[in-house]
């Protein structure tokens, strides 16, 4: 297994801030602990002496304290050596002793807003700096605290304080706001004065010291104009009344001397040699920044024509250099505008720059404090970043190397409508690599995808100073970007040499990622699609994105998939590539959604047409298009651009005003192609020719000799037949005749024809000066069963191939002709014909298409040739197997399966009703008397004869003895009776048919038992009488179980008063037990009502019932209804217990409160309280009443008929609502009976 090579954790030192070094030592830890699992390190010993090793000398001689005082072995035995986390919390625990509270507190309450540090940057140091003062709960409102108190906005911090008891999220969030806020207005109002610090650097030779520590009397304060100080702060918020901007006073405006701004200043000291520069610190305006690469890593830089040198901050420094990296002394001097005091310089260093392809070692001065990284003007000039002076004449050369305004004679079109004028508008669209605005690829795989590092590519020796400049420019670009930590996934670097010498492309092997990648969907456009509105068009530009994969940008949780590795250590693409499986796809949609809608304008992947009919057209839809890229941030490739052409290549074809030509490439190819020596290369060479078929007519002719030798089992023999057609072909091709584009304005031909071996199609249309021009040829051969339908099949086979062969240019086109040399298909194709079958489905193929069919003989058919010589290859014809399938399906129809005529025949001579029948039809005298033909009057002149068959309509009469045989054909597979009616209808007829279905369908015990609507309807309610009195008639039920408990539930059918027993056990043994104790209480009831469960069925129970004196009535099985009032107690139970669970409490707490309630409120059937009723007398409950104990004043009469009343109530609410009704089951009966455990297979009932 192969491990990832990375660098060490460096020294942790423990005099440095010693005050926090228990915070460092566990960020340190923890780093080292990712650095041992990133590198698979797995042995304790050696794990252990890396920790001591890369900690260096301060924690190894820490470490032999430690371990003599930690430990305690006795004398003699070895020591035993702690593991890595043992190590780890040793030193931990030691570190933590020497955190002072009071201190880290101190520093706390000092950590303070920088300038130009945002509200986020700042949270994150105050919620470190608190982790280690123990502030506990108060950690929250301290930090809150903090921001309010020392934040540097006087306004946000008078916002804050108006908000009472604000807590942090609030705060932060406010912060936040007012953070954007102020960013926004200082863009919109960049007319105002920047407050922006400037830095003056003086170099070695300094002025004389009298000048240096006393101003000159004539120097003037940039800021009020006053004279005796460089700088004040008087003006600081002030607008100028003469320029209107702010931080400065009137005297001391410069507005009239833009140029030099501070040329006063400068005639002061330009007779000392001193050498003054001025550039931006604060970076306020992004403007003018550019990310570039400095050392290896992307730093946005501020790009200063004002500056001499470079500078660097120390932050930048550290990040972007190795730990340790000296800095040479510098005695450059940096200033901030209107200080006295110099900048404190760290020192300077050379580092490398690379950006806009190019790369120089530059000098940079890094000073301590904070700023953005400066580029001055000699570096940024040599990169290429900064242009002095007049603009040059690169844009210009681009210009005038695109646009040729002699050629497209343009000049006298508006300024803004010529070509030279648009391409010059739109030049930034041909320099650089853009990045698709809006646009971000997230990449989702599969739930079982596992992550695969592969082995690292080796790359040539050869090729490896281009490989690390090419991969240096995409790091500039931002194209791939380097790799900070570990990463699961790893993929290999694939370097493809270029025709330029020292260029190559790199591109990576994703196979591993692509495997579980969940694929895009995008439709791609067809050539036809592309082309089908080009009709009369004159001018064409070809436009080529450049590098359209590296613009569209991937998002930053998905790059880590698309990680690979390099020479110059792990990078990862922050752009599309071209090896991604979906990358064509995204690719398309992007383009899509950019140019959607855009006249004239067509594109597939990153190629873009765009056509007119005139120059004037032409050249604005050039410019809505490039309007339209420019909006996008998407850029070109110059060289691959194309403007006002007569005639351009797309997808491999020529497209030019007289129509569509193969590419010379395309030519090229197939005329170059060698002789074939083996089948293999016959089949390439004849798939090469058959992309070009649309434009040979006759090109299945001449393939014939070489399609011959692509057969299986064939012989191989390259004779003079086969030379002549390799020969003919190439030579035809390249003489093939221009095809005119599709024009849905123009009349519409589909001329078609067929012969033996294939069939042939050409789309053609009339022209406007009334000759017919073709716009495709089609052709393929037919397969061998195709070749033994008939001619008149073969013809119509031609209709529906050309039909569907040019579907989307004839569908939705209306009217068009369909010319044939065969005259049946005039009629065959006609409305309300009735064709053989093969011919109705093929038909049925082209129902969507509206046209005419018209003959023409097969001499002037031109596509006689085509059909005669189809292409070589014939396809896997699917509907050649539908129209075969259709047909033997129309001719098993005829008759009943399993009845055939002979039998029918037979049964027919035995029938006197159908020999009366054929009697009365040969006569022509139906004799209205005659029994046998009761039932056939109605239809008599319906009635015919076939051979001995009776026929009503297109229907055999069905004998009477072959009724039930065919009623059986009819009902296989079960099928109810208007589904086996209208099997029958179509074939076979009696008197009464419908009828008989019914019947025979209504006695399939088989369908009965299958169907749930077989279930009879719910019988009425009958409701149980009163008891004569309470505690006479129970009933008991188990509920649950919950939580892995039993609920055993008693109900008093008199006073509905319930009991209920959580049971750990539900035998009967311990139902018996519980019973006892209630009856001990309560009394021996005479009745005991329950279901057919295990411990009610037992002889235990009903042994135990019987020594009490009671009854034991088991209900209906399978019909809880019998026992509703223990049901109904148990909806209620439910409920409390599923309501206790929902709100957390204890669900058997609940339970009690609920049989509290429901035993002290009145119940409706009764009236009165279950409880009160039981016991006589009212129960005391937490409600306040005047009455305790009183004895309840009620008959049983009264209670009786209150009972009566609700219990009738609920009889008619409930047979309404289940439609009950009285069955009509008798003893006797043959019933079904239900499957209580089935599977899905299963019927619903058994019968019995």
């Amino acid at each position: 297994m192969a491990f990832l090579q990375l660098p060490a954790p460096g020294n942790f030192s423990i005099r440095d801030d010693p005050h926090s070094t228990s915070k460092r030592w566990q960020e340190w830890s923890s780093n080292l602990l990712r650095y041992l699992a990133a590198t698979g390190i797995t042995n304790e010993t050696q794990k252990r002496q890396i920790l001591l090793y890369t900690a260096g000398k301060e924690v190894s001689d820490l470490y032999s304290e430690i371990i003599t005082t930690e430990t305690d072995t006795t004398e003699g035995e070895p020591t035993v050596e702690p593991t890595v986390d043992q190590l780890i919390a040793l030193f931990t625990k030691h570190f933590q002793g020497r955190d002072n509270i009071v201190f880290l507190r101190y520093q706390f309450r000092q950590c303070v807003q920088d300038e130009g540090e945002s509200i986020d940057a700042w949270h994150s140091r105050l919620w470190s700096a608190s982790e280690a003062c123990q502030f506990e709960s108060l950690r929250y409102s301290l930090v809150r605290d903090q921001i309010v108190a020392s934040c540097r906005s006087e306004s946000l911090r008078k916002r804050l304080l108006n908000i009472p008891n604000i807590n942090l999220a609030d705060t932060l969030q406010l912060a936040r706001t007012h953070e954007a806020a102020e960013k926004q207005a200082a863009i919109m109002s960049r007319t105002a004065a920047a407050s922006e610090e400037v830095a003056q650097v003086r170099r070695q030779r300094y002025p004389p010291p009298e000048l240096s520590r006393q101003p000159q009397p004539s120097a003037k304060c940039i800021r009020c104009g006053e004279s005796g100080h460089r700088s004040c702060n008087r003006a600081q918020g002030k607008r100028c009344t003469n320029c209107g901007k702010f931080n400065h006073l009137a005297k001391a405006c410069l507005s009239r001397s833009k140029i030099n701004a501070l040329q006063p200043e400068q005639d002061q000291l330009a007779d000392q040699p001193v050498n003054e520069v001025f550039c931006t610190l604060s970076g306020k305006d992004n403007s003018a920044k550019f990310p570039i690469s400095i050392n290896g890593q992307q730093v946005c830089t501020l790009i200063d024509s004002g500056a001499s040198c470079n500078v660097l901050d120390m932050a930048t420094f550290r990040r972007i250099c190795r730990r340790g990296t000296p800095l040479a002394p510098s005695s450059t001097r940096v200033f901030a505008l209107g200080a006295s005091e110099p900048l404190e310089a760290a020192g300077q260093t050379t580092l490398t720059v690379r950006a806009n392809h190019r790369e120089l070692q530059a000098n940079f001065i890094v000073i301590r404090s904070s700023c953005t990284p400066i580029l001055g003007r000699a570096s940024s000039t040599k990169l290429g970043m900064l242009r002095v002076g007049p603009e040059a004449c690169t844009n210009s050369a681009v210009v005038a190397s695109l646009a040729n305004p002699a050629r497209c004679e343009d000049q006298h079109l508006p300024k803004q409508l010529q070509l030279e004028s648009i391409l010059a508008d739109f030049s930034d669209r041909f320099q650089g690599i853009g990045c698709v605005k809006g646009v971000t690829i997230t990449i989702k795989l599969r739930s079982d995808a596992s992550p695969v590092c592969q082995p690292p590519s080796r790359v040539s020796v050869h090729l490896r100073a281009a490989v690390i400049k090419e991969l240096e420019e995409q790091l500039a670009l931002g194209i791939i970007e380097r790799v900070h930590g570990p990463t699961p996934l790893c993929s290999r670097m694939v370097a493809v040499p270029k025709a330029e010498q020292g260029e190559v492309r790199i591109t990576q092997d994703l196979r591993e990622v692509n495997k579980y990648v969940i694929p895009e969907k995008q439709p791609i456009p067809t050539f036809e699609e592309v082309t089908d509105e080009m009709a009369g068009s004159t001018y064409f530009s070809e436009l080529d994105v450049a590098k359209a994969f590296h613009q569209i940008e991937v998002a930053e949780e998905s790059r880590d998939l698309l990680t690979f590795s390099t020479p110059i250590g792990l990078l990862r693409l922050r752009r599309l590539c071209m090896g991604y499986t979906s990358a064509s796809e995204i690719l398309q949609r992007v383009m899509s959604s950019v140019l959607s809608g855009l006249p004239g304008v067509r594109w597939v992947h990153d190629d873009i047409l765009v056509y007119a009919k005139n120059i004037e057209e032409h050249n604005q839809r050039l410019r809505d298009c490039l309007a339209r890229l420019k909006a996008s941030n998407i850029t070109l490739n110059p060289k691959k651009c194309r403007f006002a052409q007569r005639e351009v290549d797309f997808l491999a074809m020529r497209l030019s005003a007289v129509g569509i030509h193969p590419s010379t490439e395309k030519v090229a190819a197939i005329n170059s192609f060698k002789r074939p020596t083996n089948a293999t290369e016959v089949r390439s060479f004849l798939g090469l020719v058959t992309f070009v078929a649309r434009f040979i007519s006759n090109l299945s002719d001449r393939a014939r000799p070489l399609r011959e030798l692509t057969r299986q089992a064939a012989e191989w023999t390259w004779g003079e037949q086969q030379e002549a057609a390799f020969k003919d072909i190439k030579q035809t091709i390249a003489s093939s005749e221009a095809l005119a584009f599709f024009n849905s304005k123009l009349p519409t031909q589909l001329i078609v024809d067929a012969s033996p071996t294939g069939v042939g199609a050409i789309l053609a249309q009339v022209q406007p000066d009334g000759s017919t021009r073709p716009v495709a040829y089609a052709s393929r051969s037919l397969s061998p069963t195709e070749q033994r339908y008939s001619q008149t099949e073969r013809e119509a086979l031609a209709v529906k191939y050309g039909g569907l062969k040019f579907h989307h240019y004839l569908s939705g086109g209306g009217n068009f002709k369909v010319i044939t040399d065969h005259k049946p298909l005039v009629s065959l194709f006609s409305p309300g014909s009735r064709p053989p079958p093969r011919i109705e489905r093929m038909a049925l193929r082209l129902q969507d298409l509206v046209f005419q069919v018209v003959y023409q003989p097969g001499a002037g058919n031109p596509s006689d040739v085509l059909s005669r010589q189809p292409l070589p290859m014939p396809p896997n014809n699917v509907g050649e197997q539908a129209d075969a399938i259709y047909v033997a399906t129309a001719v098993r129809a005829a008759t009943p399966v399993s009845i055939s005529l002979t039998i029918i025949k037979a049964a027919s001579d035995q029938d006197s009703t159908v020999q009366a029948a054929l009697h009365a039809i040969r006569g022509n005298q139906w004799d209205k008397s005659d029994t046998r033909l009761q039932g056939l009057h109605g239809v008599a002149h319906e009635l015919s004869e076939l051979d001995g068959l009776l026929l009503c309509r297109s229907q055999l009469y069905m004998p009477t003895a072959l009724r039930y045989r065919c009623l059986q054909l009819a009902h296989q597979g079960h099928q109810g009776v208007r589904k086996t009616l209208d099997r029958l209808q179509p074939k076979v007829w009696w008197p009464g048919m419908r009828a008989s279905v019914e019947a025979h369908v209504a006695a399939c015990i088989s369908c009965q038992a299958c169907t749930r609507e077989t279930a009879p309807k719910s019988t009425p309610l009958k409701p149980t009488e009163l008891p004569e009195g309470p505690w006479l008639e129970l009933g008991l039920d188990f509920l649950g179980p919950v939580s892995g408990k039993s609920l055993l539930v008693c109900t008093d059918h008199f006073s509905r008063f319930p009991l209920v027993e959580v049971m750990p056990s539900t035998t009967a043994s311990a139902v018996t037990k519980v019973l006892r104790r209630w009856f001990s209480i309560f009394g021996q009831p005479t009745k005991v009502t329950t279901d057919n469960g295990p411990p009610f069925a037992s002889a235990e129970f009903s042994s135990f019932l019987a020594d009490q004196g009671a009854r034991h009535h088991r209900i209906t099985p399978l019909y809880p209804q019998a026992n509703g009032a223990t049901e109904r107690c148990n909806q209620g139970l439910n409920k409390a217990i599923r309501a206790a669970v929902l709100e957390g409490r204890d669900w058997t707490l609940a339970l009690d409160e609920y049989l509290a309630a429901y035993r002290r409120t009145p119940h409706c059937a009764t009236g009165v309280a279950p409880a009160s009723l039981l016991f006589g007398r009212q129960i005391n409950d937490v409600i306040p009443s005047l009455q305790h104990s009183q004895p309840i004043d009620v008959t049983r009469a009264a209670i009786a008929d209150r009972d009566r009343q609700a219990k009738e109530e609920m009889k008619r609410l409930a047979d309404q609502r289940s439609r009950a009704a009285d069955h009509a089951i008798r003893p006797g009966d043959r019933v079904l009976r239900r499957l209580q455990s089935r599977q899905k297979t299963d019927a619903f009932y058994e019968p019995v």
